[in-house]
């Protein structure tokens, strides 16, 4: 089986050319170990360098749009054309799971669309934009999304077609159990601190306030703790006094800065993005047996299902003082195994010949 992945080359602010990341790539890697032929579409957003060849096992061809769009249109017709794809994907945002479908019909291929954020969130003023989205989602052979409040919500925009749950996993690269007092050591932080760790966008859309707030409360009980920070700090917040900020955090130093961390806290606000999005960090704290407390968006209740004394109300500070100073003193349960891609990968497998299969029957 043949297949075509359409993405924007920087997810996450990562070149996936240079940095795998995901399941931009690690879902179509895992196809790629399973015997299929996978070739990838990336499309530029920024300033790249255009790139084609073998990299990371996988076959890649860069295009851009921004500055050719036209020319980008007709080699990506060119190449499917050449490439004869029995199934087109199309992840990462809304403009590629659109063209999946566009180019499916176009090409006599099935559409796969993956999903992992509500992505009509991220531009709200933009209807049309949504409304076509919504549509191709809607026209789409197969979606496969990161947890069921995203098919929930395609199911109310005239999804009628069927839709996989294909949870986030965690990347193979050093999500794993670690020495607490040897990671500290590497960054330089107290060895003997209780300490809370946060890892992601620190931003008041997140919720950000809710934390800090609730560190300063939690410091009336437990005078040592500490708040550990790491991630790109948007503009308009101000770190508290007293805080240990690591910046942006380069890959290698993530799962360090993570291991050094008592309990990891997820905080959300429920909202149009917070209710779909399957926060990663939760899953690498899982992946490394961290103690993880996390605000009970739609999409956190589902992945700690069965774990309800590590959610949190949203934006409820008391609650979260309570949970963090719970988890502190041992008090909470170890979060569950985190999924792998491999297994995952498998899954999709799965599910992409059963609808081939079904195709051909008709």
């Amino acid at each position: 089986m043949k297949i075509l992945v359409l993405s924007k080359r920087h997810p996450m602010g990562r070149d996936l050319i240079e940095r795998p990341y995901g399941r931009f790539y690690y879902l179509p890697a895992a196809l790629q170990s399973l015997g299929y032929d996978i070739r990838m579409a990336l499309f530029h957003q920024r300033a790249a360098p255009a790139w084609t060849g073998r990299r990371h096992g996988l076959e890649w061809i860069t295009f851009d749009p921004l500055r050719h769009p036209l020319t980008s249109l007709r080699d990506l017709h060119a190449y499917t054309r050449e490439f004869q794809p029995d199934w087109i994907v199309g992840c990462s945002d809304t403009y590629y799971g659109m063209l999946a479908v566009h180019l499916a019909r176009r090409h006599g291929a099935r559409s796969l669309v993956d999903a992992y954020d509500n992505y009509a969130s991220y531009v709200g003023w933009c209807r049309p934009l949504h409304k076509a989205w919504f549509n191709a989602v809607a026209a789409a052979d197969l979606v496969t999304v990161a947890g069921p409040s995203l098919a929930q919500l395609f199911s109310a925009h005239g999804r009628t077609g069927r839709t996989v749950v294909l949870p986030m996993a965690v990347d193979p690269v050093g999500f794993h159990p670690r020495d607490r007092f040897r990671a500290r050591a590497q960054l330089g932080l107290p060895p003997l601190a209780p300490y809370i760790g946060y890892f992601g966008s620190i931003a008041r859309s997140r919720g950000i306030s809710t934390l800090f707030d609730a560190w300063q409360g939690l410091r009336a009980d437990i005078p040592d703790v500490r708040l550990l920070l790491g991630g790109r700090l948007d503009p308009d917040i101000e770190v508290p006094a007293g805080a240990d900020f690591l910046g942006y955090l380069s890959d290698p130093s993530v799962p360090t800065a993570i291991a050094c961390a008592d309990v990891v806290a997820i905080v959300n606000k429920a909202s149009a993005f917070g209710d779909y999005s399957y926060p990663i960090k939760l899953y690498e704290a899982m992946a490394m047996g961290v103690h993880a407390v996390a605000s009970a968006t739609a999409s956190t209740r589902w992945i700690l299902r069965g774990y309800p004394q590590n959610l949190v109300e949203p934006e409820n500070v008391n609650d979260l003082v309570i949970a963090l100073k719970q988890a502190l003193a041992g008090h909470l349960p170890a979060v569950p195994p985190a999924p792998d891609w491999t297994s995952v990968g498998v899954q999709l497998a799965a599910e992409l010949e059963l609808a081939s299969a079904q195709a051909r029957s008709r």
